[in-house]
């Protein structure tokens, strides 16, 4: 058995478990010199804190200074870092036996260092590690805030303690997601922030003292959270972190998720949800769900009411010791574990249930039902391919879960698939537009199978029920629809996508039209059907048939990320909705749903001189870059996690390792030269710019607000983009005849310089230190250099945008935003030359190109943003189920 938790431990002292469950423990305690250690001090411990440390504390950590000893039994201090010139917290963390020896302190500060930087909304950030004498330390945000544990002794309303445990499933997951696990979460660890009641996940990269890290750490993750949920919402307390799916709980809470508490609290991990992030889809698609009722009582309401308080049970005062002498970070190992499914089929009460397919990380492009199961073209990191994706080959999917390569299937990617073929494309080459290839057929081992036709310019195809095949081909920017293969039956300027046929030999496609999407419908030998093009479907990604009814994964009017079905009569019928945009991969036999969840992240990574490699500096998951300093020192970044209702957040952070501060709200966030100032043009009308003061915004203390100033706006009508030159404000706006360049100080308004020159406006506005210039873009996207005194052109003889300027201004830095980044330096004064100066690599796969990127006036220190697409495949089960079958 594994090691014991304080829970556990708890009851075992206290003779609330079974006999059997007694004797299974005393045999471990047997083997396991830790766990005796741990209830033993617990037995002695009674109403104390376990594990205290009585040694005197440190003056000084590092360059730490120690202030004073905080409660518990950890040896966790109150310290001020001098260079942030803010307060911290800071743990000492020691060996199993006291000291740690050189060897094993050098091992944990290497496994725990990956954990800094690491940033969430739903995480306590960890901001530096190091080791001090025979002992490593981390350093943590200090959260104005109460522990879970505390907090958890009152009454909850239900609302709340459901919202806290999706914060925390999504703070869990954002550490999966870059390889952290928790390994020992208890409601100690979480803290419920006291400005917004957000909970906040701590300790993730510290490791634990009792277990080692192993390759189900995720899961148990996701175990503990199940414990957290089943006590916060007042489950029954004799059904302990050991419960399964017996887990009961009081009337209110709704049905839906106790079902998610349950398989979360499964004995067996691999019942489990795989990971965190599973667990936080999950929950987002309960959040679009009326609330149910607990089975067997119709009566039971749902809102609002109260969760009992915590029974008076003594695990808090176990947990601290859980960590008290060991650290780690802990990497996820891939897995390979068999689908979680429901055992019977869902009745009409149950919600719709999702489960993943395959556990193992990577991004999937296409997948069918094949002649064996399961076919995907999935991403795994082995060399740039299709759509700038790390690609891989078509791999099966097996009875477990686990993904089998298909032979023969090197760098393809699949298109179609049928109960005895597939269909690929050969060579796959993304052209902005389409991934078009040489189509292939090939049988379940990957065999080639004979084919009629050739050319790689083949977009999409399916199996026809004849066994055929149809296909779309893009030649000129004409798009053709082929069924089979010669026979051109529909062809139209424009985009033709997600072809599908139905078993009756009816086709379906979709259209980009004249910016409009459409979906068009053919049936053998009769003419185009548009059913629809009415301009309320945006976001349409695919469709499938379910007999001889279509159905579309799309946005109709208000309602998002829904499925439809489109029929001869009637309107369209919402069917089901995700919580994140899909693509509707396929359905199955029996009626469930095949779905690549899609997952774009907005991420930031920045690197200094110093630094050996690209590091993250992402706020949240919706980060975006906003400006850069001219010294590199600090960046600006515009989150949108809020929502679409309200104004995008502003942070500032500093590359020294500081978390980052608010800076305001609004559009633009364009840091001055001096990081003294960022501006951003409020969203309220009249238009204008607030200024916030940002001198030494890591000194503010909690709560205090900046300094904000808004400028005048004289007869600016709007802001469209600017940059910082000195202490000025260069921008271009809208006036009362047109657009004009406009400079502002910080405590003046605008001067008009002259009337904007005929370039695009759409180029990265960057203007040179000196004031001089401003880089920007032509009509055609070339960079150009506009004189800020004359207005007058000059367009560079090179590629790329403007992405900053030396510090002196003499130069000027271009890159094309495509992977890898190559920025050149031109001398202003010699346009027609140009020096490489960086080339960067993506870090990670399945990074989009970057949307932004600052290079600082050293020309070695920069910051770029990208989106990270990662889409994973879900079946999902009862979306069809109150439809009768075609």
């Amino acid at each position: 058995m594994s090691c014991l938790d304080a829970d556990t431990v708890l009851a075992f002292l206290d003779g609330q478990l079974a006999p059997a469950r007694a004797a299974e423990i005393e045999g471990h305690l047997d083997t396991c010199t830790a766990c005796r250690r741990l209830v033993s001090e617990a037995a002695a411990a009674g109403d104390a804190p376990v594990g205290e440390d009585l040694r005197a504390p440190p003056e000084r950590v590092g360059w730490y200074e120690v202030k004073e000893r905080l409660a518990g039994a950890r040896e966790r201090y109150l310290a001020m870092d001098p260079r942030r010139a803010r307060e911290v917290v800071l743990e000492l963390i020691r060996g199993a036996e006291g000291e740690m020896l050189p060897d094993e302190a050098e091992r944990a500060e290497k496994v725990l260092r990956p954990g800094a930087g690491v940033a969430h909304p739903n995480l306590v950030a960890l901001l530096d590690a190091g080791r001090h004498g025979g002992a490593v330390f981390a350093v943590t945000e200090l959260v104005d805030g109460e522990p879970l544990a505390a907090r958890m002794a009152r009454p909850v309303e239900i609302e709340q303690a459901l919202g806290w445990l999706r914060g925390i499933a999504r703070g869990l997951a954002a550490a999966h997601d870059r390889g952290l696990a928790h390994g020992r979460l208890t409601p100690a660890d979480v803290i419920v922030q006291a400005s917004d009641a957000r909970a906040r996940v701590a300790d993730v990269a510290v490791a634990r003292l009792l277990v080692a890290a192993n390759s189900g750490a995720e899961r148990d993750d996701v175990h503990a959270w199940g414990a957290i949920a089943h006590a916060l919402l007042g489950g029954d307390p004799q059904l302990g972190k050991g419960s399964d799916d017996g887990a009961r709980f009081p009337p209110g809470v709704p049905a839906a998720f106790a079902h998610v508490v349950r398989r979360a609290l499964a004995r067996s991990p691999s019942a489990r949800f795989a990971s965190a992030r599973e667990l936080a889809f999950v929950l987002d698609t309960l959040e679009l769900a009326a609330p149910f009722a607990p089975p067997g009582d119709d009566s039971a309401p749902t809102s609002p009411v109260h969760v009992a308080a915590l029974p008076r049970r003594r695990w808090w005062l176990l947990a601290p010791a859980l960590v008290v002498a060991a650290a780690a970070a802990v990497w996820l190992a891939l897995r390979r574990a068999p689908e979680p499914l429901p055992a019977a089929p869902p009745s009409p009460r149950e919600p719709v249930t999702l489960a993943r397919l395959v556990y193992r990380s990577g991004h999937a492009i296409v997948a069918r039902r094949g002649p064996r199961g399961l076919y995907a073209t999935i991403a795994l990191g082995e060399g740039y391919g299709v759509d700038g994706f790390h690609t891989s080959a078509v791999h099966k999917r097996t009875s477990d879960g686990e993904l089998a390569r298909v032979p023969n299937t090197e760098g393809a990617v699949l298109v179609a698939a049928s109960a005895a073929r597939l269909a690929v494309l050969r060579e796959p080459v993304y052209d902005g537009t389409n991934t078009r290839g040489m189509l292939a057929l090939l049988d379940a081992d990957g065999a080639a199978q004979p084919l009629a036709g050739d050319g790689a310019d083949v977009v999409g195809a399916d199996f026809l029920p004849d066994g055929g095949v149809a296909a779309v081909r893009v030649r000129a920017g004409v798009a053709r629809v082929e069924a089979p293969l010669g026979a051109v039956v529909y062809q139209a300027q424009g985009v033709v996508w997600s072809l599908r046929a139905s078993a009756t030999g009816r086709l379906a496609f979709l259209e980009a039209v004249d910016g409009r999407q459409r979906i068009t419908t053919l049936a053998r030998g009769g003419s185009p059907v548009v059913l629809a093009d009415d301009g309320v479907w945006r976001d349409v990604t695919s469709v499938a048939w379910d007999g001889d009814r279509l159905l579309v994964a799309a946005r109709r009017g208000t309602v998002d990320n829904a499925l439809w079905a489109l029929d001869a009569a009637g309107p369209p019928r919402h069917l089901w909705s995700s919580p994140h945009p899909f693509v509707l991969e396929d359905v199955t036999a029996d009626r469930e749903l095949v779905i690549a969840e899609l997952d774009l992240a907005n991420r930031i990574w920045a690197r200094r001189p110093d630094w050996p490699r690209d590091r993250e500096v992402s706020w949240s998951d919706r980060s975006a870059l906003a400006d850069l300093t001219l010294d590199g020192r600090r960046l600006a970044m515009v989150d949108t996690s809020a929502g679409a209702d309200a104004a995008p957040a502003i942070y500032v952070r500093a590359l020294d390792g500081r978390e980052a501060v608010p800076a305001g709200r609004g559009l633009g966030g364009l840091l001055s030269p001096d990081g003294r100032w960022v501006a951003a043009r409020s969203q309220a009308a009249p238009w204008h710019v607030v200024l916030t003061g940002l001198a030494d915004p890591w000194e503010r203390a909690p709560g205090e607000p900046a300094e904000t100033r808004a400028l005048p706006a004289g007869d600016i009508r709007d802001y469209l983009v600017g940059s910082w030159a000195g202490d000025r404000l260069v921008v271009l706006a809208m006036g009362d005849r047109g657009n004009y360049v406009y400079t502002h100080t910080v405590d003046g308004p605008p001067h008009r310089v002259g009337a904007w020159p005929s370039t695009s406006t759409r180029g990265p506005f960057r203007v040179s230190p000196d004031g001089k210039y401003i880089g920007d873009a032509d009509r055609e996207g070339k960079p150009a250099l506009i004189e800020v005194a004359t207005l007058a052109v000059t367009r560079l003889p090179h590629a790329g945008t403007v992405v900053g300027w030396s510090a002196d201004g003499a130069h000027v830095y271009l890159a094309e935003l495509r992977w890898p980044l190559a920025v050149v330096r031109v001398p202003v004064a010699r346009p027609a030359e140009a020096e490489p100066v960086l080339a960067i690599e993506a870090p990670g796969p399945g990074l989009l190109p970057p949307s932004q990127l600052r290079v600082a006036g050293d020309g070695r220190t920069y910051a770029y943003s990208a989106q990270a697409l990662r889409a994973t495949l879900y079946r999902v089960r009862g979306a069809l189920r109150d439809d009768p079958a075609p």
